[in-house]
């Protein structure tokens, strides 16, 4: 059998095998494959094929079994699926070297589109186990979003493969590997790369590496399948060989069978990962004494592992209405609220209730323990028919453990530094606050129910910096009308949080504590966040406002269609 036209030369670099990765890669390649050919004379292409596409999915499962809340103590495991993931990677790039090689010695060694068969099934096997790897590991972490994006790059990943054998089909010279850096994301190497990081960190630093990889690689292969067949479709000359032809005509068969079994095996992931989830029910609402049973067992937990926390937002604000009254121990650091309103976790809009927790803690583990039994209560609440509570932990970010990625900030931190001080942070702006003013607070509100929560004061200006634009649409809207002894007059979640603090501060002054001086810092954070921010903070305040004015309150609350995206838009912090 004749050498096809297109590999007659030993190196790699051909009209079809023509990416600037290829030819920057050439010669250290050519070199390593003769090294191997030479001292391993008995060692084929195929040999490589079946290394690769083993090693490769026996590091996907091994990534697959790592515990997604102990990766601290799962190096071991990341180490060893790097190393297998990585090394039958790097054998798809000698094995067509090798091939040519062989056959300048002996043509009749080497069948070309038998290879091509053993070359793309190695290379899919990789790509498929890896993205069925990162969808199952983002189904333990309950990442919703993730694991659909993971399998739609296993369905979509074989077609970039099929348009461009189908443009070499109809002789048509398509560029190896795509167009541009977000292009090459679309191709075999690109897809390689950034599947394998994501799959290996799919949340370093809580940045969600893993989902924006994978919408990456959906959209190039996408954009990279359409560009291929727009060529393949366009007019002008065949300027490929017949030979080049009928190789392509090989390739588009055994790349459309991938792209079926790329199909199956996604489906059947699904099926799988999902085969034991509850029954579909009809979820009944939480009464007030089990919602608040909850809280208190939220609480108690966070007591028992030492958990430093404060509830926050809704949580606390719920629990007051317009006809409720205080009890406020300024020494005490206690608030009594009497004649509590009696929330349920099905709002009367339909909507779901979530609870939001700040967290001061250098231990990541403890946290996402912590994190793992909510989800753990949250599996058995709705196995028993019962609707559950969004349970959202934001973590203080501590000097030396992690830092905020600005660029996806679009709400205020929490920092503290190596000296203990806390800070206020978004971007660049950074304001000391003391620590006095974050002192947990007790919250009681009848029925046994004792929760941990900020100062009132610090509750209440925490609606004013959680985001550029201020105090978020929802909070302010009026939600009725209450007789005030003469007049009636409307009130808002913020108008009686407000009333609390102001309450609180007559309260500090009579004891001597003056609130409003603790709380002047906070005071200036907000009016530079708000008022006289750098442009991209300015920037990102309009997008927050127009957020916050459409669709942001569904996204949070869970609203029909926009209740599926709301885990991802909990997830979206400082």
């Amino acid at each position: 059998m004749g050498v096809p036209v297109e590999v007659e030369k030993i190196g790699g670099v051909s009209e079809t095998r023509n990416s600037w990765i290829r030819k920057q890669t050439n010669g250290v390649i050519l070199g390593a494959t003769r090294f191997v050919h030479e001292h391993i004379p008995g060692f084929s292409p195929t040999h490589l094929n079946i290394l690769g596409a083993v090693e490769g999915a026996a590091g996907a499962l091994v990534a697959a079994t790592r515990d997604p809340y102990k990766q601290g103590g799962e190096k071991g495991k990341t180490a060893i699926a790097a190393i297998l993931t990585t090394d039958g990677a790097l054998k798809d790039a000698f094995d067509g070297s090798l091939a040519r090689m062989i056959a300048t010695e002996d043509p009749t060694k080497v069948n070309f589109k038998k290879g091509q068969l053993y070359d793309a099934a190695s290379d899919r096997t990789q790509e498929l186990s890896m993205a069925l790897s990162r969808a199952w590991s983002a189904h333990k972490r309950g990442d919703r979003f993730a694991e659909l994006a993971a399998l739609a790059t296993a369905i979509i990943s074989p077609w970039s493969s099929v348009s461009r054998a189908f443009a070499e089909y109809r002789r048509k010279r398509v560029p190896e590997s795509g167009r541009g850096l977000f292009g090459l994301a679309g191709t075999r190497v690109g897809s390689a790369a950034i599947g394998e990081l994501a799959m290996l960190y799919p949340e370093p630093k809580d940045i969600r590496m893993q989902a924006i990889a994978d919408s990456l690689m959906v959209a190039s292969k996408i954009i990279t399948t359409a560009d291929r067949l727009r060529t393949a479709f366009a007019k002008g000359d065949a300027v490929l060989s017949e030979e080049t032809r009928e190789d392509a005509k090989t390739r588009l068969m055994v790349m459309g069978g991938f792209a079926a079994i790329s199909l199956a095996g996604s489906l059947f992931t699904y099926w799988r990962m999902h085969r034991n989830d509850p029954e579909k029910v009809v979820l009944r609402n939480m009464e007030t004494s089990e919602y608040q049973k909850l809280l208190g067992n939220i609480e108690q937990y966070c007591q028992s592992v030492g958990l430093n926390h404060r509830f926050v937002g809704g949580t606390i604000t719920d629990l007051i209405g317009p006809e409720t009254n205080y009890k406020i121990e300024v020494n005490q650091r206690k608030v009594t609220i009497i004649n509590p309103e009696k929330p349920k976790v099905i709002r009367s809009d339909g909507s779901t209730k979530d609870i939001d927790m700040v967290v001061f803690t250098v231990d990541r583990l403890k946290l996402a323990e912590a994190r793992r039994t909510f989800g753990d209560w949250k599996e058995r609440a709705t196995a028993q028919g019962i609707v559950f509570p969004q349970i959202s932990m934001e973590a203080a970010r501590y000097s030396g453990l992690s830092g905020i990625n600005s660029l996806r900030q679009f709400v205020t931190a929490w920092e503290v530094d190596s000296l203990y001080r806390p800070y206020l942070v978004f971007g660049k702006i950074r304001q000391q606050i003391k620590l006095e003013s974050i002192a947990p607070w007790t919250v009681e509100a009848g029925n046994g129910l004792s929760i941990t929560a900020f100062n009132p004061v610090a509750h209440a200006l925490c609606y004013e910096l959680r985001v550029p634009s201020g105090v978020k649409p929802k909070d302010k809207e009026t939600i009725g009308t209450y007789d005030d002894w003469v007049i009636e007059a409307p009130y808002s979640k913020k108008s009686l949080i407000d009333n609390l603090a102001r309450q609180t501060i007559a309260e500090g002054k009579n004891a001597g504590v003056n609130y409003n001086e603790m709380y002047r810092a906070w005071k200036d954070y907000i009016k530079t966040l708000t008022e006289g921010p750098d442009l991209p903070t300015k920037l990102k305040g309009e997008i927050t406002g127009i957020y916050w004015k459409t669709i942001g309150t569904k996204l949070t609350h869970g609203l029909g269609i926009f209740g599926k995206l709301s885990n991802f838009n909990d997830r979206m912090s400082g």
